[in-house]
């Protein structure tokens, strides 16, 4: 699956037809496993971090939200199969990570990043 980050950032309308966010050469495509959970951005406005749940585990990827660009050294495993929740602490540095485990038992991590 590719996953495209203005794609993510663009505004969501309900009722009318939403306009297509302009290119801006600055957008990003990354191929993810299945996402997880809605993305999140940080409190400042400068990382959009979305859930993936790839075959190889679960984790946190991290974007810069100017440039689009993936920041592989933002990303964050998580101990999780699949993330079902994901939330970020005011800090932006915290993130608080719900998911499960083989589809059987539930988890709830809290991970600074």
């Amino acid at each position: 699956m590719a996953l495209s980050v203005a794609a993510l950032l663009a505004p969501v309308t309900c009722g009318a037809a939403a306009a297509t966010p302009p290119v801006t050469g600055n957008e990003a495509i990354v191929a993810v496993g299945a996402v997880g959970p809605k993305p999140i951005v940080s409190p400042d406005g400068t990382r959009l971090y979305v859930a993936d749940n790839g075959s190889s585990g679960a984790s946190v990827l991290a974007f810069d939200t100017t440039t689009g660009a993936a920041l592989p050294a933002e990303t964050t495993d998580v101990d999780e199969d699949e993330i079902t929740g994901l939330a970020l602490g005011p800090d932006g540095h915290t993130f608080h990570v719900a998911g499960t485990n083989n589809a059987a038992t539930a988890g709830l991590q809290i991970i600074q990043h």
